[in-house]
């Protein structure tokens, strides 16, 4: 996966800002997900993204990390916010 370059985005704080102007949809998230959006400047697979978020948190449930993590990324596929490679 990689972000769709139509894509604007922001850091604020540590809050995380996206906008799609083609379809004038604004997107709003937390640090996390700034963490994930970062990261997906290059290429990176759900796993990359997973350890990504692990490496900036101790003593979270790993489990839990995995599914948090690939709920959000197939929220940012369905609204067109990263392509898959």
């Amino acid at each position: 996966m990689v972000r769709s370059s139509l894509i604007a985005s922001e850091a604020v704080g540590e809050n995380l800002l996206l906008v799609d102007a083609q379809r004038d949809l604004f997107f709003s998230s937390n640090g996390v997900a700034a963490i994930i959006w970062e990261r997906l400047k290059d290429r990176a697979s759900h796993d990359d993204l997973y350890k990504a978020v692990m490496k900036h948190f101790e003593n979270v449930d790993a489990e839990i990390v995995k599914k948090d993590v690939n709920e959000f990324v197939e929220s940012l596929i369905e609204n067109g916010l990263v392509e898959k490679l």
